[in-house]
């Protein structure tokens, strides 16, 4: 059956009247059905075109979604750092027995709730780890300086199972028995921690050079 041209036109311009208020709305879902509505013998074509739109929107949204799904979020948890960012520091002021301690050691400080950089800068004055470790870090894996038994070579000093269990140790006692009382920076801590009276002037000495690292 022939059709009238000014019905065509008038009809297109209908279908493209109600595309744009659709599209408008935000309702895409409801162009199929809408457009159903109108002379069935002149929007095959149309049908047909706003069908592989839709498939075109759909691979697209999928597309999207997979590089949204990708997107790493960035977790900063101390000093502007994310934990393996944190743990490379550390280990730049890390060596002899400690080296390679030092994401496990960022890890453990952050759950305890204890600040790193003060963590670190009491090992290092305590034990000399930031060139050449002492005999109470490398045959006991006492890294704090802990008193206490079982004692390292029959002495005061405390001896560990391990030099994990020595890192646990110690910062879980940072955090107890200082962190918790609210001693939490070396000039804080040095009445209790240390008998030197500097003792917390080298120990902030240390944070600076780990802040610098």
């Amino acid at each position: 059956m022939k059709v009238n041209r000014l019905m065509v036109l008038i009809t297109l311009v209908e279908v493209f009247a109600l595309v744009s208020l659709v599209l408008l709305n935000g309702h895409k879902e409801s162009l199929l059905t809408s457009v159903s509505t109108i002379n069935s013998g002149t929007t095959d074509g149309v049908l047909a075109n706003n069908t592989k739109e839709k498939e075109k929107d759909l691979v697209v949204d999928t597309k999207l979604l997979k590089v949204v799904t990708n997107v790493k979020v960035r977790e900063v948890v101390y000093d502007g750092m994310t934990l393996e960012e944190l743990g490379a520091k550390l280990e730049r002021s890390m060596n002899s027995t400690l080296d390679g301690k030092g994401y496990m050691f960022a890890k453990k400080c952050i759950d305890s709730g204890v600040d790193p950089y003060l963590a670190l800068a009491i090992v290092l004055e305590e034990t000399g780890c930031k060139w050449e470790c002492s005999a109470l870090v490398k045959s006991c894996y006492n890294i704090g300086g802990q008193k206490g038994a079982p004692g390292c070579f029959g002495g005061e000093y405390r001896r560990y199972e391990s030099l994990d269990h020595g890192i646990n140790w110690f910062i879980e006692n940072l955090a107890n028995s200082y962190f918790d009382r609210g001693l939490n920076t070396a000039a804080k801590m040095n009445p209790y921690y240390a008998g030197n009276p500097n003792w917390h002037v080298a120990v902030n000495r240390y944070i600076n050079e780990i802040k610098a690292s």
